[in-house]
């Protein structure tokens, strides 16, 4: 029962804000950024990832965005993008700060690893 509320409180935290910011810069600090186009442009969503998150994949159509092209790391935790749903698919992990401006395959779910655990 806890490890189920303290999934909801990360979803909770992990509501996306809609956005057509133009570049990597217009992710707010703390939060991991998706974009639908390469370069940063087009539909963004932004996860605000303040609190040691779950671990739990989060698909990006459940948040409004079917596929991405490029993503932005600003949060204090490991972040693993991958490229089929509920964490399945290839994966690249973004540290800290990482970023990438364009991938050839769409990213769909990530995973965000809190404390001690990362990728």
């Amino acid at each position: 029962m806890a490890a189920l509320a303290a999934f909801a409180a990360v979803l909770a935290a992990a509501t996306p804000a809609a956005s057509t910011g133009q570049s990597a810069a217009s992710c707010p600090r703390r939060y991991v950024c998706f974009w639908e186009f390469g370069d940063f442009s087009g539909k963004r969503i932004s996860f605000d990832l303040r609190h040691s998150p779950s671990g739990n994949p989060i698909n990006l159509s459940d948040q409004g965005l079917k596929e991405a092209r490029s993503a932005y790391n600003r949060s204090g935790w490991d972040v693993r993008v991958t490229t089929g749903k509920n964490g399945s698919g290839a994966s690249r992990c973004l540290h800290p700060g990482g970023q990438t401006g364009f991938v050839l395959t769409p990213i769909k779910s990530f995973i965000a690893y809190g404390g001690t655990t990362g990728c």
